[in-house]
């Protein structure tokens, strides 16, 4: 019985050796479905799998896994989170508003506003709301 148990370990191993292993799952959603799921495979059994959130709790939200290889599990490489990218109730208040007044009530909330660009522009040096 012995050597049974030691010729089934030796062909266990020697396929592990020869790359026949098995790898983890994809990891799913972390935040539920996601906007946008993008993978890629690489060389080697490398692997790496996306999932963008475009207005999740008001922010961008990307997350990357990796899998190194085939025999590697996936792992977190990144989460990225950006924000003032989602419409906000500012922004939905203000439509309608001349440019001048969207601009004061934003500076009386505590934005700063540095640069402003706007086309065409009259000579009164304002800007024209189309």
């Amino acid at each position: 019985m012995n050597k049974v148990y030691l010729i089934a370990m030796l062909i266990a191993i020697s396929l592990n050796m020869i790359g026949c292993c098995e790898a983890g799952s994809e990891p799913g959603a972390p935040y539920g479905n996601a906007d946008d799921v993008s993978r890629y495979s690489g060389s080697e059994g490398y692997a790496s799998i996306t999932y963008t959130y475009y207005c999740r709790n008001g922010q961008y939200v990307s997350v990357t896994y990796i899998r190194k290889d085939d025999c590697s599990d996936y792992e977190k490489e990144s989460e990225f989170t950006s924000s003032g990218i989602c419409p906000s109730k500012t922004a939905t208040a203000f439509k309608g508003l001349p440019l001048e007044k969207q601009l004061y009530l934003l500076s009386q909330q505590g934005h700063i506003i540095d640069t402003i660009e706007c086309y065409p522009v009259d000579y009164s040096n304002r800007c024209i709301n189309h």
